[in-house]
């Protein structure tokens, strides 16, 4: 069926170069690496109302990227649970992030992340248009 379908498709023009791999940011990207990492550390004791935010991100001049990234949660129960015990589980979260930044972007990261609590983060939306995320009815 896959076969048929693929054979049926018309070949349309090339929308980005033959090397972009994404249309997303490397800020972005890194954001969404870390929070991947968080759910995937957490299993299912973080909700995904948690969101990473890259605070700063910038080359550095022997060949590195630097990135600060804040791991926002809504309790402080969350915020436990996401540090774990003597900061192991942040510290395997950002660990497992860099590697996989390292591997997307193609350079050796540090990656510094520090975790906060903002409670009904969600609910606020100056703080939704921070975090980057479009607000509906908005234009972007």
């Amino acid at each position: 069926l896959k076969e048929t379908i693929v054979r049926a498709m018309p070949e349309g023009p090339r929308l980005f170069p033959e090397d972009m791999k994404t249309d997303q940011t490397e800020r972005f990207l890194a954001s969404e690496l870390s929070r991947e990492q968080v759910f995937l550390q957490t299993k299912e004791e973080v909700p995904y109302s948690t969101a990473v935010v890259v605070e700063e991100m910038k080359d550095r001049p022997e060949g590195t990227i630097y990135i600060r990234a804040l791991v926002v949660v809504e309790r402080e129960s969350h915020k436990g649970i996401v540090i774990g015990r003597k900061g192991a589980r942040l510290k395997a979260i950002g660990q497992a992030a860099r590697h996989e930044v390292e591997r997307i972007l193609g350079a050796k990261a540090y990656l510094e992340l520090f975790v906060k609590v903002k409670p009904r983060w969600r609910e606020e939306a100056e703080i939704l248009r921070d975090f980057g995320y479009t607000i509906e009815g908005e234009s972007s």
